[in-house]
């Protein structure tokens, strides 16, 4: 959606309004800069860091419900990540989230999955190999596809494998 100078100009007043009130692009760039991410630099890395606040504020009130002096500050979060939606502001990835997936085409895919076997001959280290991948409770579950290393070792797919088997 492109933005109109109007629209540039509401959003930047909201940041404005936002830092003046209560300081919230400062307490985005501090909490970068204690994580040692990047400091945000765009209306959408400021959304990203506001709504990941509001969660951090909810799970500390959850955790401490006598901390009620946090509710004002989540209502600002709140008020201004509102304001910038409504401007039609989405929230950027946060640094620590990873790229945005890539959508994968259906084609050929390279899989390789490696392992070093000591064996008495390559046919026999092929077969020992060949056992360890069959085996239901193999850990063997890490592998290269096209360049890309996916570690299978957590997924549910791979649970039901080795239970409903191959």
């Amino acid at each position: 959606m492109k933005r109109t100078k109007a629209t540039w100009e509401k959003i930047q007043a909201v940041l404005n309004e936002a830092e003046k009130e209560c300081s919230l692009q400062e307490m985005a760039l501090d909490r970068a800069s204690c994580g040692n991410w990047p400091a945000p630099e765009t209306d959408s890395d400021f959304l990203a860091w506001w709504l990941d606040e509001i969660q951090v504020q909810k799970d500390q009130i959850a955790s401490h419900p006598e901390e009620v002096e946090r509710k004002p500050y989540i209502e600002n979060l709140e008020k201004y990540s509102d304001k910038l939606r409504e401007l039609g502001v989405k929230p950027s990835r946060l640094p620590w989230e990873g790229p945005e997936p890539v959508p994968h085409t259906p084609g050929p895919y390279r899989v390789k999955w490696e392992i070093d076997i000591e064996a008495d001959s390559p046919r026999q280290a092929a077969l020992k190999a060949l056992k360890i991948q069959r085996d239901r409770n193999s850990i063997a579950t890490v592998f290269e596809v096209n360049g890309e290393r996916i570690d299978l070792s957590e997924t549910e797919d791979v649970a039901e494998q080795k239970i409903g088997g191959f």
